[in-house]
């Protein structure tokens, strides 16, 4: 008992100089003291003594300085042995008790006494079947009824299961297309929806209250309250999806499109795979090299295994090219990520006059417009039919359906949750399409959060149709632009460091200070807004004339002028009320147009999923600004054009010289 008050009492001076120094928070002070004298912590406390013994502060605060918050999807970070702010053991089980409890409550309130049911599905990360099984036993032994996948399931698989089962809520333990140390927990509710607010604070909170958990009395296997899910539920969503189904092809036609389909060492094969076989797409081949269902993502390039990155689809073109020159070409390349709710493709240019036909990399807002564009064409839908999308996605895909006749809802915030919530908010009946520009698309009334497979499914049909016209998808592609006009969208991910952490870091104190980072920009930002007092004036050849703040609600408009005479920007001072019905959010939207006319808007958010800025770049172009050239090259023109505008942008109002900054991949012709 002495050593241990010693003990205690020289770990307590240690950790206070640490506060004295400010390279430890008082916050921090105090749940490492917890996690030290409480014996529910006893197998974290090792870890823990051992980073204090080696002062090893940056990991310390960065794994106590704060509670995981609920993001735009779920609680999701750095694995780490230990800590209130990574994903652990201790947080996976707190997360599961905390919807546990919230659900119990709520189910009291409505007078039901029924035991809640819980439906959990993991991805194939490491240590994604632990933490489902953990969530099981957790939510089983609080009360609940736990129907759990015994195998790694695609997410949208989890959210027909939800509404399928009629269950109460559903957890997925995943971190989407996050790299490999990363993991995550997704809670949902009864509708099948990612949870959305009030339910994400109030679950938060009670974590937040957490003094112990609970034993686990309830254990996978030996427990009544928890079953296995078996192939029953696969068939019945794969039927879904296939009722979701467009045009009634010959099976010669969908026979004669040729697919390389990877997932990226995800689940996608038992969704987007499986439902490209069923329906009959026999030209599709599994790309095997990246076929192995493996957290690591091994043979992914830089082991980072998001569609949006050009890099993913590196291997899989080689392995097309070479097929292309054994006389077996593919006309489409399909990826989708680890945990299948994503879907990005990959077109062979069959109009080149190379020998070897080159890949063109459709992004996230082109697929949208040529999906919108097919259902709008091919089936016929109920007057009030409607199109969701998120406000960063193109304007594009809104003024398809515009012109069709069709109701667009398209100042949502980020995330398709809240696609998943106006769907019931409006009605399923007159709903055509959801669509998110990070490579997100639902239809139908199966689910509530985006489906690879459902967008895989149209693709492969509307390509196929095409095919049999003597057609491509970028062939319809050029006519949407010529009908609708062009748009040219980017995406520049942003990662932002102090001194102290080196870019590759994947520890909870890199992410910390990248998050910091982009905080103190951001707030440099609402205060010196790169707005001038006079409309006329060019930073480079954009004139910025406004710009909104989604999170403070003010906005900063230019007075309009004669000349261009050198002005000074506006302050914060000359900000006033935010009167567009934007979603409050942490973001600033910036609005202008280049010398030549074209229209110009630029989005500034910190990701609510991972440790990085995203920079959004939006230009329309008159149609006069373009006539008589060919419209995917002249985006390319404008990507690179994009390019020099971000760089310029971030160095001049957004990054102080002193902090050093890398990019992401930029994601051009977004």
């Amino acid at each position: 008992m002495v050593l241990a008050v010693e003990r205690s009492a020289r770990i307590r001076e240690l950790c206070q100089s640490a506060v004295a120094a400010g390279v430890l928070t008082e916050p921090a002070l105090l749940r490492i003291e917890k996690w030290l004298a409480d014996d529910q912590y006893a197998e974290y406390q090792p870890a823990i003594e051992e980073d204090l013994a080696k002062q090893n502060w940056s990991q310390l605060e960065a794994a106590f300085g704060t509670i995981l918050p609920f993001g735009t999807g779920g609680r999701r970070g750095v694995m780490s042995p230990y800590g209130t702010a990574t994903i652990n053991g201790r947080t996976i089980a707190e997360s599961a008790y905390g919807l546990a409890s919230y659900l119990r409550e709520v189910l009291s309130q409505r007078g039901e006494a029924e035991p809640p049911l819980v439906v959990i599905a993991c991805d194939s990360r490491h240590r994604s079947l632990e933490f489902a099984r953990l969530s099981a036993e957790v939510c089983a032994s609080a009360g609940c009824r736990v129907k759990l996948f015994k195998e790694p399931r695609a997410t949208p698989e989890l959210s027909f299961a939800v509404r399928y089962l009629e269950a109460d809520a559903g957890i997925v333990i995943s971190a989407s297309h996050n790299p490999p140390a990363d993991n995550g927990f997704k809670a949902y509710w009864s509708n099948g929806g990612q949870i959305v607010p009030p339910h994400d604070r109030q679950i938060l909170q009670r974590i937040a209250k957490i003094e112990s958990l609970p034993p686990r009395t309830e254990h996978v296997g030996e427990s009544a309250l928890i079953d296995f899910l078996g192939s029953d539920i696969d068939d019945a969503y794969l039927e879904a999806l296939a009722r979701q189904s467009i045009l009634r092809l010959s099976d010669e036609d969908r026979a004669a499109i040729r697919i390389l389909y990877t997932p990226l060492h995800g689940v996608g094969n038992s969704s987007a795979g499986e439902v490209l076989r069923r329906e009959g797409f026999s030209g599709t081949k599994l790309f095997e090299l990246q076929s192995a269902l493996d957290g690591g993502f091994p043979f992914v390039k830089d082991h980072l295994p998001n569609p949006e990155r050009d890099a993913v689809f590196q291997d899989a073109i080689e392995f097309a090219n070479q097929s292309q020159a054994q006389g077996q070409g593919f006309d489409l390349i399909m990826a989708t990520d680890p945990d299948a709710d994503r879907l990005r493709v990959a077109v062979r240019d069959h109009s080149s006059s190379q020998k070897i036909k080159p890949w063109i990399l459709l992004s996230g807002n082109q697929l949208g417009a040529l999906l919108v564009d097919f259902a709008l064409s091919y089936r016929d839908w109920p007057p009030d039919a409607y199109v969701v999308q998120t406000m960063v996605t193109s304007p594009l895909i809104s003024r398809i359906a515009k012109t069709k006749g069709v109701r667009v809802i398209d100042k949502l915030p980020v995330g398709f949750k809240y696609i998943g919530e106006t769907i019931d908010a409006e009605g399923p009946a007159g709903f055509v399409f959801g669509a998110e520009e990070s490579l997100g698309y639902l239809a139908g009334n199966y689910a509530r959060d985006k489906d690879a497979a459902l967008a895989t499914l149209w693709t492969a049909e509307l390509a196929a149709m095409l095919k049999a016209r003597g057609e491509t998808l970028l062939d319809r592609l050029q006519q949407i632009y010529k009908i609708h006009g062009l748009d040219v969208e980017s995406l520049w991910p942003i990662r932002q460091f102090a001194d102290s952490a080196q870019p590759q870091e994947a520890s909870p104190s890199a992410a910390h200070q990248v998050v910091e980072q982009i905080r103190l920009r951001m707030q440099h930002l609402r205060l010196k807004p790169p707005v001038r007092q006079a409309a006329c004036e060019y930073d480079e050849d954009v004139s910025w004339q406004q710009m909104d703040d989604l999170l403070e609600r003010r906005t900063w408009e230019a007075q309009a002028a004669s000349s261009p005479q050198t002005v000074a920007s506006l302050e914060a001072g000359d900000a006033r009320p935010l009167a567009e019905p934007y979603p409050v959010a942490d973001m600033c939207w910036l609005f202008g147009h280049t010398i030549e006319g074209a229209e110009v808007a630029l989005a500034l958010r910190p990701s609510g999923t991972e440790p990085l800025l995203k920079v959004y770049l939006f230009s329309r172009l008159a149609p006069e600004l373009w006539a008589g050239e060919d419209p995917l090259e002249r985006r390319e023109v404008e990507a690179r054009r994009h390019a020099r505008m971000v760089e310029k942008f971030l160095a001049e109002h957004f990054q102080p010289p002193a902090v050093s900054m890398t990019h992401g991949d930029v994601q051009g012709s977004r």
